[in-house]
């Protein structure tokens, strides 16, 4: 594609498409192919040469972002785990192969579609009815993901973390519905019954024969706390298997930015700052360091503006530059695609995510 730029708008190493000449004498400023450079751009001063046809570049081109769990993929596995809640509910067994199926499809879309430029997708919830499902398949993607990224992309750890995720609240098909289906915040006896959840999917789980102790742990130690002050066991620091880690850090950042009938969501901005935070008190500093690998200090679809004025929006994150996303501007030529670790002279100067209230 080819526009026409101001000649001060020209940045070092853009292409020019059609030779410049000077006239009358017929000398050739800048040669078709030829890359801006500041020598050429001081001819263009000096010779009051404003515009210029210049090669624009699909920045997607130079580098490839990586779109992990398509929406319909997601739309897709939201049901297959819903079929096996169900089936749960009525035999009171987990069938572990099924589950163990379907978190061979989280790894397939991670090993197909990994690269520094990330963009996972997470579930939508449109309805109330519709959490407890897709809170296991958020939780299970940001799970995976991390656990493929602190392992050295480990396959059989990021699956058997997949598949513990996605059961990890088994145990609340034996908490009564009318606390679980409760459109309020609990009460402390509410939330004191809630919490045998991880003791009734644990003993849900052996009475199941599932014998992986890496799912086991994801089930009974989620809420543990690396301070100590989770439930139910108040372990500290390594006590907690890895597995637990992992899925703490998941399970709490799927709930901040899901919204509640009892409060809003929080923007995934927000959420992330909490988690940042809470590094070294709620969260492992490890785990938290290999979750912002994958969603960044600016998760996908922040608001931002940048140091030039314009406003953007994160569409991917760098993953070995986790504080410079991809973002995406209205620019002078249509939408243009910034990779602001590429793009030294563009900063980020304010974040426009507004904070939503909680009820």
């Amino acid at each position: 594609m080819e526009i026409w730029k101001k000649t001060e708008d020209l940045k070092i190493g853009d292409t020019i498409v059609e030779s410049i000449i000077s006239y009358p004498n017929s000398e050739i400023i800048a040669s078709k192919g030829e890359k801006v450079s500041n020598t050429i751009l001081t001819k263009f001063k000096n010779l009051n040469i404003n515009w210029v046809k210049i090669e624009k570049i699909n920045h997607c081109e130079e580098w490839e972002i990586n779109q992990i769990f398509h929406e319909e993929k997601i739309k897709i596995i939201k049901r297959q785990v819903n079929r096996i809640w169900d089936e749960v509910i009525v035999s009171q067994k987990i069938n572990l192969r099924k589950i163990e199926i379907l978190s061979e499809t989280f790894i397939k879309e991670i090993e197909n579609n990994y690269g520094d430029l990330l963009a996972p997708n997470l579930c939508r919830i449109i309805e109330f009815d519709e959490y407890t499902f897709s809170h296991q398949v958020n939780v299970a993607v940001i799970a995976s993901l991390i656990a493929y990224e602190i392992s050295d992309e480990n396959i059989s750890f990021a699956k058997d973390i997949a598949t513990g995720a996605l059961i990890h609240d088994i145990g609340k098909i034996k908490v009564p519905k009318e606390i679980l289906n409760l459109k309020r915040k609990l009460t402390d006896e509410e939330h004191n019954v809630i919490k045998h959840h991880v003791d009734f999917g644990y003993e849900l789980a052996q009475d199941s024969s599932v014998n992986e102790q890496c799912i086991l742990d994801c089930i009974k130690y989620h809420h543990e706390k690396w301070d100590g002050t989770g439930y139910r066991s108040g372990y500290v620091k390594d006590e907690i298997p890895l597995s637990a880690r992992i899925l703490a850090v998941a399970d709490v950042y799927d709930a901040l930015t899901t919204s509640r009938p009892y409060k809003n969501a929080w923007t995934p901005y927000q959420a992330v700052s909490y988690i940042i935070q809470q590094s070294g008190r709620q969260f492992d500093p490890v785990v938290v360091e290999y979750f912002l690998r994958i969603f960044g200090m600016y998760p996908v679809g922040t608001e931002l503006r940048l140091s030039n004025g314009q406003k953007a929006v994160v569409i991917a994150n760098n993953r070995h530059a986790i504080s410079s996303p991809v973002v995406e501007v209205d620019g002078d030529y249509g939408i243009e695609i910034i990779n602001l670790e590429k793009e030294k002279n563009i900063y980020i100067k304010e974040i426009l995510d507004t904070v939503n209230s909680v009820k």
